[in-house]
């Protein structure tokens, strides 16, 4: 351990380390993802003691963003954010570039925050 650089040791000591891929980029047949554990996912566990109630409104949320945007758009996020693919698997897989990657994360997730706030005010 002593040889390691430091930040390399920081990393590993502080659990930190290059994002790895969780979901096979094949065209195998996923688990449906669980949104309740991926931490990239919006999240309002403080005010919602109810984590399947949380899951399920992050379910429909996705769903509702998913009929109002680009399907291109959606599938890269899905892979990127839902299934934890690396920007590198989700640009050789579906041909796109590190640009539309990052540009459809940060849309997607700015519409399914808004998306999510509108359905939590309606069920109050």
């Amino acid at each position: 351990m002593g040889l390691e650089p430091p930040r390399a040791e920081a990393q590993r000591t502080l659990g930190r380390g290059p994002r790895r891929a969780t979901g096979a980029p094949s065209g195998a047949a996923a688990p449906p993802p669980n949104p309740a554990a991926n931490p990239n996912l919006p999240t309002n566990s403080a005010t919602e003691p109810n984590e399947e109630y949380h899951q399920n409104l992050i379910e429909v949320a996705l769903e509702r963003v998913k009929r109002q945007v680009d399907p291109k758009a959606f599938q890269i996020y899905d892979c990127y954010v839902v299934k934890q693919w690396t920007v590198e698997e989700v640009m050789r897989t579906l041909e796109v570039s590190r640009h539309q990657v990052y540009n459809a994360k940060s849309r997607i997730s700015k519409l399914l925050r808004k998306t999510i706030e509108q359905l939590e005010t309606k069920m109050l």
